[in-house]
């Protein structure tokens, strides 16, 4: 006969007691539980050494009583540990994920209150109230359970949910507990990937997220290694590169923040404020054309005219020249769509940013590098102009300009390009949308979604005044 202990929770759906045997000491966790688990049947049958043993499961006719084994040991949002622990209990979790989902089961209540760090020094999954066994077809979940933050939007009834639920909420429950770290490069990547708003933007199954974080190392170096072993004729490790060269590729983005992320090209950034008042100038010179010969770029403001430049030269400084902000700042139908309208670089706020990225949107043309001018606050929006370099040099002040403005992608607070030279948007990442993002044709700039996003609903959602339903009600509208 069992005895009760304490009673460790109690709401409207669980009651969860601390039961022990008082002839062999041992203790148990017993839930009461209202309303159908046909999931801890199944589970009891399914034994994992990262998961807590099931007893017994009697159904009621209200509900179900279950008795499993207690875990001693601390819930991971009680306690802080070191990177590499947690990188470790990361990778035990997905690999009890790729367990759970073999079988069809998705927890979806990920997070640290429900991760243990047991005695043995390993992690213990518990709390599958909320999970379900995966359904192939449906058109959204009919009971929406899980925890606001660590749940994906698709688990508020946007969608049937699956594994990639479950990766979402691993990506969020990483990023709180490595902290300051989960800025690192590649944590950075990693976390963005399983944090997607759009499923199909995620990792696929727990066993990629997985493999990802097990060799987050071997990715910043593995280009080079396998440029080695390639002279070597290892023909099977450079299959495997390319068939992981998009992950590659975007792991090895900037570490600090910007307006527009590129896995290769040469930037400048700098803050308006910094520009306008202090004179900051920044300048790079690079072959935009393959010619050998080096263009100037310099980023730069006066202080005595509030005004902001980004020339491009040809040449010599006596050579042919264009300023690149303020012909942008020209293209007054990209700042219909900004919180700010200032038509005029005196107008732009002290709290942007400008960047400019020098990049080859379109190598298959080998047609030469494209220039893209950014401008944004870092946090909600940005609107970037893009340029062809051509190389230009007149004479005389009618001749013709060395970059074509090719148009213009409005935004949220940052663009990025994939290793398929896609230019994505964090606006566009809604999962109702057939495509998201830009394409970069040699006729310009081509919006690749379709249908149209309220931005003023957009900025109030980026700066929290928007629930994620609203948001998605707001794109869809």
């Amino acid at each position: 006969m069992l005895m009760d202990v304490k009673e460790l929770s109690r709401s409207e759906k669980s009651v969860v007691t601390l039961v022990i045997d008082p002839d062999t000491g041992s203790r148990y966790v017993r839930k009461v539980l209202r309303g159908p688990h046909p999931v801890y049947q199944q589970l009891q049958g399914l034994p994992h050494p990262f998961l807590p043993k099931i007893i017994q499961v009697e159904p009621k006719q209200d509900g179900v009583t279950l008795l499993e084994e207690y875990i001693d040991g601390a819930s991971l949002a009680e306690i802080k540990l070191p990177e590499k622990q947690v990188v470790t209990l990361m990778e035990e979790l997905c690999e009890v994920l790729v367990f759970l989902h073999s079988h069809g089961i998705i927890h979806r209540d990920i997070k640290p209150s429900n991760l243990l760090l047991a005695q043995d020094g390993h992690i213990r999954l518990i709390d599958f109230d909320a999970a379900r066994e995966e359904k192939p077809s449906g058109d959204s979940d009919t009971r929406l359970l899980g925890t606001k933050g660590y749940a994906p939007p698709e688990q508020y009834g946007f969608a049937q949910t699956d594994a990639r639920a479950d990766i979402y909420a691993v990506g969020v429950t990483m990023k709180q507990l490595l902290g300051k770290q989960g800025e690192k490069r590649p944590y950075r990547h990693i976390l963005r990937k399983c944090t997607e708003f759009a499923p199909k933007r995620r990792y696929r199954t727990a066993g990629a997220l997985l493999r990802a974080i097990k060799t987050r190392t071997l990715q910043l170096w593995l280009p080079w290694l396998l440029a080695g072993v390639v002279i070597l004729g290892a023909g099977g490790s450079v299959w495997w590169y390319h068939s992981h060269q998009a992950e590659i590729t975007e792991s090895r983005y900037p570490e600090e923040p910007l307006l527009f992320y590129a896995a290769s090209g040469d930037y400048l950034i700098a803050k308006i404020d910094n520009l306008r008042h202090n004179g900051q100038t920044l300048s790079m010179d690079l072959d935009l054309d393959g010619d050998g010969q080096k263009e100037s770029i310099r980023l730069y403001g006066m202080p005595e005219t509030d005004g902001i430049y980004g020339d491009l030269t040809v040449g010599t400084e006596d050579g042919n020249w264009m300023d690149l902000v303020g012909w942008m700042i020209g293209d007054t139908e990209a700042w219909e769509r900004l919180s700010c309208e200032p038509y005029m670089v005196e107008n732009l706020p002290d709290d942007y940013y400008v960047q400019i990225t020098c990049l080859d949107l379109n190598p298959s043309d080998k047609d030469g590098m494209e220039i893209v001018v950014s401008i944004g606050d870092l946090k909600t929006e940005t609107v970037c102009g893009v340029y062809h370099y051509t190389g230009a040099v007149y004479d005389d002040v009618d001749g013709p300009n060395p970059a074509d403005y090719m148009g213009r992608m409005w935004g949220g607070q940052n663009f990025k390009v994939d290793a398929d030279f896609n230019l994505d948007s964090e606006l566009l990442k809604n999962p109702y949308q057939a495509k998201n993002g830009y394409q970069y044709t040699p006729d310009g700039v081509q919006p690749d979604w379709e249908g149209e996003a309220d931005y003023e609903k957009y900025r109030a959602a980026a700066q929290g005044d928007l629930s994620l339903k609203e948001w998605n009600d707001a794109l869809n509208e």
